[in-house]
Order: C-alpha cells, then structure tokens, then sequence
C-alpha cells in the first residue's frame, strides 16, 4: 500500500500547478503562487503518509513473526510438560 501511496504522490507531484500558467497568463500569476504552495505541502503530505504506511507495515510484519515464535515455543513447552506427566495423571 505505501508503494501505491507514494506512485500517486508521484502522480501528483509530476501534474503539479505550473502546467496552468499559460492558461491564467499574468493576471492568474497571484492564484497560481497560492496553489503551487498548497500542492506542495500536499505532496509533501503524500510523501510522508507514505512512509508513516511503510512503517506501519514493517512494524505489523515483525509482530506477526514474534508471536508466531512465541507461540511455536509455548506449543513447544507445553508438549515437553505433558510428555513427562504419567498417562494415569492426564
């Protein structure tokens, strides 16, 4: 998911406002400053939500393999406690 967050990212930075000055011309040049400050922090937004995705999706990864890990261990100790108790105790 973050690699498709930081392809529209991407996207969005590469279709940025200047593509609308011949459009505006002169007098649109005050509407076009506002708008590329507002992309920019857009796509600078985009970029960063994408890491925070990626971060998250590390993160998540590395607890999925410590409980598997734990729980392969417990499984792995309660077998050697019930394998040492007699078969009339069970």
């Amino acid at each position: 998911m973050a690699q498709q967050i930081a392809a529209a990212g991407a996207a969005a930075a590469a279709c940025g406002p200047a593509v609308l000055a011949p459009v505006f011309g002169l007098i649109g040049q005050e509407f076009l400053g506002v708008v590329t400050g507002t992309h920019l922090a857009h796509t600078d937004a985009v970029v960063r939500l994408a890491g925070a995705v990626a971060s998250i999706g590390s993160a998540a990864t590395a607890s999925a393999v410590s409980y598997a890990l734990t729980d392969a261990g417990t499984g792995a100790t309660v077998a050697g406690s019930a394998a040492g108790i007699a078969p009339d105790a069970r």
